[in-house]
């Protein structure tokens, strides 16, 4: 049985072919990811292997976010008194 001390551990292909199929998909979900045990030992042990093999990337917003490309737009909305002409000369 596996505990918490070892998934924070890089978990190999040996180690994880000892684990059974339920204990495979628990350890998926301690992962974020869940497994379908349908799949037989060896796909799924594939798919963990990713995981541990990967190493996290951790970006800020500022080395994340993208220029914005801005438009400046001008928009000239009639006033009251414009509204008022308009309908002096619809002759109400």
């Amino acid at each position: 049985m596996w505990t918490y001390s070892t998934i924070n551990n890089n978990m190999n292909k040996s180690e994880l072919k000892k684990l059974s199929k339920i204990e495979l998909e628990k350890l998926g979900r301690t992962k974020g990811v869940e497994l379908d045990r349908r799949f037989n030992k060896k796909t799924l042990i594939e798919q963990l292997t990713g995981l541990f093999t990967k190493k996290p990337t951790v970006t800020t917003p500022v080395e994340s976010a993208k220029p914005v490309k801005t438009t400046n737009i001008t928009i000239s909305l009639p006033t009251l008194e414009d509204k008022k002409a308009k309908l002096r000369n619809l002759n109400f």
